[in-house]
């Protein structure tokens, strides 16, 4: 069981039992007595129950009790939403007039609103409808129902876009479809664009649907969908001569998918149409930028840096990222040195294309224009906390730039800042075990706070042991050079006990950990992931028998005690794979040890360390590993024992 959750248990037993013996009796502490808190708390939970069992009487006897506990309003709510149905109007108003700034507000109206529209209340949907607040499209389809049953046609004007999305919209959408369909506003063009955008984002049967609504384009969707099964029929250029918009869609959408599997087949083809069709400008760059990516990840870079080189518009950011990462891989320097000259003036000034710049002239032993020579470069990146800083500091052979900015709140800040109403019941619903609701009421409160404010949150944050909600909070206000925050020393014990039994060093356990899940404890991933470490399931059970743990199941992976011990074998594991290498363990602890292997270079082609992590296919392993790596040298200044970004043996392996 992790320290937070016995604590939380702790807090609880002991304000009810306290509540139990004397809730009014104890001597107060500053802002609210310890036995006051503890028996409205005790209060709380009898009301909640009371509630579920529909008991009114005993409900209003232990809400009574309450006085301005933080969670009343939660009651109240509650109270509230189950009469929903019977429209307590004056009731709503007064709750919302009440707590009109509260996360519960908002709830409280959304509900409402559905509840209104499945009732059929237009006037009374227009009255309370927000669209600064419920904007759901749901909700907003219901609104221009609304404005429509009210007599407001001028909400018509504002349905074409919602109906001209290459996707099916929610059923609630569909009323103010028809009346829209009703009022003749709905043209064969419309139809098309929809039957279009459908197509281009693989809504294949979406797009079946809507072309039965066409007619005298009915031809030409019937030949696109031929074109969607069949695409080398867009080699046969007489079938589509016809100069107009339908014609131009269905071949560009061709040329698209005919560059799938047959990039150069596609680009000779689209340069004869475009020889022949003056497409739209969007279309156009849009068809080209498609050819060039298929023709990059297939191995055609000279053909895609041709193109790019003769055209300003499809130098797009991502682009030139992956050609230049694609050359990069090959280890031809002149060639890369050709590519980079592809960068706009903002690429040329990103740190990262600005590393690689410097490397190319150092391999080629000549200055490239538009950069400052290696040396510069080095000089100037190596200020930066970054990947690209600390390897031009390790170049360097200087002090690694950390850039700790860490305040020290004045405890008077930090005690109004813990007093505000949505900061009491973010945390007093963390004490329940409401952990969404606690969060979602934290960044209800922290979202207009000013700098201090929001550092001082983050200070209270890590205080009471919400180390992710603390990290958010720093990185919703961009403040950078909090490292205390952002980088806490979370379950210290843990991570001592762990890197003592495997060997590892502490600030690598804590930079996978930070890395994972910014030690949220309770953190579980789409995949299914879990805990401070994100293992999954399968994993914890591999490690747990391999390295003789004791696993009951995967429940046991919210125990932060565990969680770790697990997460550090597992680590330790891979890095007895990888012999002792970081950058492949953390890789590895990413994407899989087998797509590591994968990636390794063949005998006699390996890499330099960091030409092999920029080129890591996976973007998000290679942020992964990069983000590792910095995060270990913070840890060790957070530590107070210095790291090298890259030990000798990982600096000096190709791999």
């Amino acid at each position: 069981m992790s320290a937070i959750t016995v604590a939380r248990r702790l807090i609880l037993a002991t304000s009810l039992a306290v509540a139990l013996i004397s809730p009014i009796s104890a001597q107060p502490l500053p802002n609210k007595g310890d036995a006051e808190l503890a028996s409205h708390r005790y209060h709380y939970q009898k009301a909640k129950a009371a509630l579920a069992q529909k008991d009114s009487k005993r409900f209003k006897e232990h809400l009574g009790q309450l006085g301005n506990y933080p969670l009343r309003q939660y009651l109240e709510f509650a109270e509230l939403r189950g009469r929903l149905n019977d429209l307590p109007l004056a009731d709503i108003d007064q709750f919302l007039e009440k707590y009109a700034d509260s996360f519960l507000a908002g709830r409280l109206r959304t509900n409402l609103l559905q509840v209104l529209a499945v009732r059929n209340k237009w006037a009374e949907y227009v009255r309370y409808y927000d669209h600064g607040t419920n904007d759901s499209l749901e909700l907003h389809c219901h609104s221009l129902t609304a404005r429509i049953k009210t007599g407001d046609k001028s909400a018509l004007d504002e349905v074409a876009p919602l109906w001209d999305v290459g996707k099916s919209q929610p059923d609630a959408c569909d009323p103010v479809f028809t009346e829209w369909q009703k009022a003749g506003l709905l043209s064969q063009e419309l139809v098309w664009s929809r039957f279009n955008k459908a197509m281009n984002r693989g809504e294949v049967r979406f797009a079946q649907y809507l072309s039965n609504k066409l007619t005298t384009l009915k031809p030409k969707a019937t030949l696109y969908l031929q074109v969607h099964q069949n695409p080398k029929l867009i080699t046969q250029r007489q079938r589509f001569k016809d100069q107009d918009l339908p014609t131009q869609h269905i071949i560009a959408y061709g040329i698209k998918r005919l560059s799938r599997d047959l990039p150069t087949v596609a680009l000779t083809n689209w340069q004869l149409y475009e020889a022949q069709q003056l497409f739209p400008d969007d279309l156009m760059e849009d068809t080209k930028l498609t050819i060039v990516k298929r023709l990059i990840r297939t191995g055609h870079k000279d053909k895609a840096q041709e193109l790019l080189s003769y055209s300003h518009t499809l130098r797009q950011e991502e682009v030139v990222d992956e050609l230049l990462r694609e050359v990069l891989a090959e280890g031809d320097w002149a060639k890369f040195a050709e590519a980079l000259a592809l960068l706009d003036e903002k690429g040329r000034q990103n740190e990262r294309w600005r590393y690689w710049a410097a490397r190319a002239q150092e391999a080629l032993e000549q200055s490239l224009a538009g950069f400052p020579s290696a040396e510069e470069i080095y000089q100037e990146i190596a200020k930066n906390r970054s990947f690209y800083g600390f390897m031009s500091a390790d170049k360097l052979k200087q002090t690694y730039s950390l850039v700790d900015e860490s305040s020290s709140t004045d405890p008077q800040l930090l005690q109004e800042v813990a007093e505000q109403p949505g900061m009491q019941r973010s945390y007093e619903l963390w004490l329940m075990g409401n952990i969404q609701e606690a969060r979602a009421e934290w960044l209800h409160a922290s979202r207009n706070m000013d700098e201090k404010q929001l550092i001082a949150a983050g200070q209270l944050a890590q205080d009471w042991g919400w180390y992710a909600t603390g990290i958010q909070t720093m990185i919703n206000g961009n403040l950078w050079n909090e490292l205390t925050v952002r980088f806490p020393l979370a379950y210290q014990e843990e991570v001592t006990k762990v890197a003592k039994d495997t060997q590892l060093e502490p600030t690598f356990i804590y930079a996978i950990a930070r890395q994972e899940s910014a030690f949220d404890a309770s953190a579980r991933s789409r995949v299914g992931a879990m805990g401070l470490m994100q293992i999954m399931p399968k994993t914890a059970q591999f490690t747990a028998q391999k390295s003789g743990i004791k696993h009951s199941g995967v429940n046991d992976l919210l125990e932060v005690e565990h969680n770790v011990r697990l997460g550090g074998h597992y680590l330790n594991y891979l890095m007895g794979e990888f012999n002792g290498n970081r950058i492949l363990a953390a890789a590895a602890y990413n994407a899989g040890p087998h797509r590591v292997n994968r990636w390794l270079s063949p005998q006699g082609k390996e890499k330099p360390v960091d030409v092999w992590i920029e080129t890591i296919p996976f973007k998000e392993t290679r942020q992964y590993v990069q983000n590792v790596l910095c995060f270990s040298v913070i840890y060790g200044y957070r530590l107070g024992k210095p790291t090298s970004f890259l030990s000798e043996a990982e600096a000096t392996r190709y791999l």
